[in-house]
């Protein structure tokens, strides 16, 4: 079966794969001439998602970590203990190993080439000047394409501008062996800021904000908070789009099905798309033909979208920056009593356990309920915080 895939980013590459592992015939198109470029996201990734994409890209993972600190505006952070070990990975060189598989399995890739969808089975082509008929197409694109999606896909109701820096800073700077992320709204309003640190002195610093004119004066106070006087080259910035909320509704024609920036399938507390991509397309290739593998694709996506609507719910307690006071008020309350947190409710990608880290920790369970029965103003906060958005 002749299956077309418009997109040569990681959904694109993947689905891909897997579409030929089954035995299809898969022609993917990508606009750029390059996989990879431009680059637009921070790259990281649990093992467990690595684990899903069942590729050999050891080469691109630049560091490992097994702890978040959490930071609050006023400077307060407590610090998580992840179950699992999650990466910073190199997008570039992940991408262009998935595309040296696809090209392996006989995937007909044509680069910088731009294509639009016609109907459900054909789309045209803009280098041929053809239209070009399909059994199946997947549709991978990035955001760019966002504006004017098909009317079979809802658009998507909130989205978040996100910038990364890669600097490096001269003087005697701490080497540090976990991951940053700064709920402050004043700084970062709607989302939060997060800083990386890879080699020595070597960072990537990030923000994602509602307000995308103030993002770059917001990430210089963020550089000066960090670390003060000392010289800062920026040797590249990157970004774009971040996927905070999922679509409300999702209804695929027969031959059509979309994945990844195209769908809005990233994690809303974080805006990770590697993670839904990889679980969707997670199944053993060897158990499916041509024939079956698109309808299971299009069951995998269904269900990961159920998953992460959960984790919608729990994100808009973080992303509200009404809820400020609170975040500062629960990160003041536990680092005061805790200087690190391990729980087995502290996964990197299953957000919709987070909330409940703390009943996996005895201790920090009876802390944070003695505080509801004493504090009544902080109760009444939570209270808020939770109907307003979590059962909403």
């Amino acid at each position: 079966m002749k299956t077309g895939v418009i997109g040569g980013g990681i959904s694109g590459l993947l689905t891909s794969i897997r579409l030929s592992e089954s035995g299809c015939n898969v022609y993917l198109y990508e606009e750029h001439t390059e996989v990879g470029l431009p680059e637009h996201c921070t790259g990281i990734v649990s093992k467990k998602t690595l684990k899903m994409m069942n590729a050999p890209i050891d080469e691109c993972i630049k560091k490992e970590f097994t702890e978040i600190a959490f930071f609050n505006s006023k400077g307060e952070s407590i610090k998580l203990k992840l179950n699992e070990p999650i990466f910073s990975i190199d997008r570039v060189c992940l991408e262009k190993k998935l595309l040296k598989i696809a090209e392996g399995l006989g995937v007909n890739v044509y680069l910088k080439t731009k294509v639009a969808l016609v109907d459900h089975d054909r789309f045209y082509n803009f280098s041929t000047k053809k239209i070009e008929d399909f059994n199946n197409i997947v549709l991978a694109w990035g955001n760019s394409i966002q504006q004017n999606p098909p009317p079979f896909l809802h658009k998507r109701t909130s989205q978040i501008i996100g910038i990364n820096r890669l600097i490096e800073i001269e003087g005697n700077i701490k080497e540090e062996n976990y991951i940053s992320v700064y709920f402050n709204h004043y700084l970062s309003p709607g989302f939060f800021s997060w800083k990386v640190p890879l080699n020595r002195g070597t960072f990537i610093l990030g923000l994602g904000s509602l307000d995308p004119k103030k993002i770059p004066l917001s990430l210089n106070k963020f550089e000066n908070e960090l670390f003060g006087n000392n010289r800062i080259k920026i040797v590249k910035s990157y970004g774009g789009v971040i996927n905070v909320s999922l679509p409300e509704a999702v209804a695929f024609p027969k031959k059509v099905i979309a994945i990844g920036d195209a769908l809005g399938m990233s994690k809303p507390l974080s805006g990770g798309g590697i993670y839904g991509i990889s679980k969707a397309l997670n199944f053993d290739v060897t158990r499916i033909n041509c024939e079956d593998v698109f309808e299971k694709i299009k069951s995998n996506i269904f269900n990961v979208l159920r998953e992460l609507k959960k984790q919608e719910r729990i994100s808009r307690v973080f992303h509200n920056p009404s809820n400020q006071e609170l975040l500062d008020e629960t990160i003041s309350f536990i680092s005061k009593n805790y200087s690190i947190i391990s729980s087995k409710a502290i996964d990197y990608d299953e957000h919709q356990n987070f909330i409940l880290f703390p009943i996996f920790s005895p201790k920090l369970f009876l802390t944070m309920s003695l505080k509801l029965i004493r504090d009544k103003e902080y109760r009444k906060k939570l209270k808020k915080a939770i109907y307003s958005d979590l059962l909403d």
